[in-house]
């Protein structure tokens, strides 16, 4: 107990008694989504490009911050379909700043290293049109991605967000909707539909 008086110790000041909507983390990977929904179902209706090889699943996660159990849910229930049927991951955490866009290679915690060709396919993308992006490894912490890459499906984790250090508005007080710049999100569904023509126009 006294080795861990110091973690404990931590979680002391790491409260608050104003809640805060996880602006950052990660209800903005979340929007970003819920566009890709709105653009696909508008596309329906109008003559912007639609995927005609690919079916899309719009998918958000419960309870990343307890053991991603949500995603591991998801890949135990599916894994068997996802086998049989060419699957890839495009999974969004961290979207606030579009100046870190960032494609994640691996997580050193879970042990996952993501699927090299979509990780060149997103620095393709973002070069196509211009933006810097990382390649880079997180350190701490986990994705939704980690699951899906465990378990031999194709899967990559897009950020905007500086994962070399422990940013302000990261698991804090200060994860509101004040810090997320509009730009980073229209940014992050651009990069995801540029990936899904990739994909879609996979042989």
């Amino acid at each position: 107990m006294i080795a861990f008086t110091p973690i404990v110790a931590l979680f002391l000041i790491f409260h608050t008694y104003k809640p805060v909507p996880g602006a950052m983390d990660d209800m903005s990977g979340v929007a970003v989504m819920a566009g890709l929904g709105k653009y696909l179902e508008e596309a329906r209706k109008s003559e912007e490009w639609l995927p005609k090889r690919t079916e899309v699943v719009l998918l958000a996660m419960s309870s990343e911050e307890a053991g991603l159990r949500g995603a591991k849910r998801y890949v135990s229930k599916h894994l068997e379909e996802m086998k049989t049927t060419p699957t890839y991951g495009l999974f969004l955490d961290g979207i606030y700043d579009e100046k870190y866009l960032t494609v994640t290679y691996r997580e050193l915690c879970t042990g996952a290293r993501h699927d090299p060709g979509l990780v060149k396919m997103a620095q393709d993308a973002a070069a196509s049109r211009n933006w810097p992006i990382s390649v880079r490894m997180i350190p701490l912490g986990g994705t939704d991605a980690s699951p899906f890459s465990l378990k031999g499906i194709p899967a990559i984790c897009l950020h905007c967000q500086d994962t070399s250090r422990a940013v302000p508005n990261y698991h804090t007080r200060d994860d509101t909707y004040a810090h997320i710049r509009p730009e980073s999100l229209s940014i992050s569904l651009q990069l995801v539909l540029d990936m899904l023509q990739r994909i879609d126009s996979k042989p």
